[in-house]
């Protein structure tokens, strides 16, 4: 798992850790047999320099698996601290020879530039010790991994800052200043790709050697994560079995569609990306929706039935619903029984409240969702 605080990390819009926060998130992780990797890939200024060390000082003491970053005032302190330091692919490294140098620095994990193909990532493997870890599922950015002057410039804001605004996302015109006439660029949003997905290749890519696998997931939904981590965890433990086939892999991606996209791309993984492989819409082309329906008034863990409040929304036996909480997390079922007044019935409308069965506690408050088909 990787995770950000207040500072240095690039989703600083999000809802990020505070610094007593890291020994929490560490040891959560680590009652659970997960490492935590802590973000701090920012550029860093000269005024900064004491945040840093305060920073750093509360990641060696709360024992962070590794830090992940790449300027080089972070990667110094950190090696004189013995922090495990894992170079951000913010650093864009696509050869052996930059690899190495980072391997000499006492780096002990790189996340490659995003646009090395596989026989890139095959020869890079051959000519450093160091550990290879890649991007396999989610947003990809038109520039030079994050390095990219378009938010600063329109908003004011530094996507070297963390801060990225996505202008590039939108569609965009070219209007003659005499006339005033103006022309759109072309059909697709030009400055957007599709998102990239791995899950048909996914094979290729254990096979040749890359040790750790990375979803871009921070500041995505519950059911993003939660489909993401479970389909592509799926995937690697069937290749391990000999049994993660084309089909299972078509399946697989009709699943991670069902959740945030701008639509898929093996990126830069056989080949460079081509004009087809540029967004076709502005935000998601998943192919649901989760749409509120109540929130859960009790949970009763013999009969593993959960109580639900009907507040905005109709319930039918064969829906699929989200039940998300914080502490609860992320659960996914199939109504397959449904009582209102312990009577069993085939549908309910909105007001009333229900029983259904759920294998998983959740808490009093966890917001319900129902998950629709959108229609193209």
């Amino acid at each position: 798992i990787y995770f950000g605080v207040g500072q240095f990390n690039m989703r600083a819009n999000a809802k990020n850790f505070g610094l007593d926060g890291i020994e929490r998130v560490t040891d959560y992780c680590r009652s659970h047999g997960v490492a935590a990797h802590l973000t701090l890939n920012t550029i860093i200024y000269e005024n900064e320099l004491s945040d840093l060390d305060r920073t750093l000082a509360r990641v060696k003491e709360a024992g962070v698996d590794m830090v992940i970053g790449w300027d080089l005032a972070l990667l110094e302190r950190c090696r004189a601290l013995g922090i495990p330091l894992c170079v951000s692919t913010q650093a864009s490294v696509s050869n052996s020879a930059a690899a190495r140098f980072y391997e000499q620095l006492g780096v002990k994990r790189i996340v490659l530039a995003r646009e090395c193909s596989l026989d890139d990532i095959r020869s890079i493997l051959q000519n450093t010790s160091l550990e290879i870890e890649t991007f396999v599922h989610g947003a990809m950015c038109v520039a030079v991994r994050g390095r990219c002057f378009m938010s600063q410039h329109l908003c004011g804001k530094s996507a070297n800052r963390g801060e990225c605004q996505q202008p590039c996302r939108r569609e965009f015109d070219i209007v003659d200043p005499v006339s005033g006439y103006k022309l759109q660029v072309g059909k697709n949003y030009v400055l957007s790709p599709q998102d990239i997905c791995t899950i048909d290749i996914l094979d290729q890519l254990i096979d040749a050697g890359i040790h750790s696998f990375k979803i871009e997931g921070r500041a995505r939904s519950p059911e993003y994560v939660a489909k993401t981590v479970a389909t592509y965890r799926k995937a690697i433990d069937l290749h391990a079995e000999g049994q993660l086939t084309p089909s299972i892999q078509a399946v697989m991606k009709e699943e991670l569609a069902t959740v945030y996209n701008r639509g898929f791309s093996q990126g830069f993984y056989l080949g460079v990306p081509g004009e087809e492989e540029k967004a076709r819409q502005y935000g998601s082309a998943a192919t649901t929706k989760k749409v509120h329906l109540g929130s859960v008034i009790n949970y009763y863990d013999k009969a593993q039935i959960v109580y639900i409040k009907l507040e905005a929304g109709d319930i039918a036996l064969g829906d699929t619903l989200y039940l998300i909480g914080n502490t609860s997390g992320f659960i996914e079922i199939t109504v397959d029984s449904l009582y209102e007044d312990e009577v069993p019935v085939k549908a309910a409308r909105k007001g009333g409240s229900v029983t259904i069965s759920c294998p998983r506690r959740v808490r009093e408050r966890d917001q319900v969702y129902r998950v629709v088909d959108i229609e193209d």
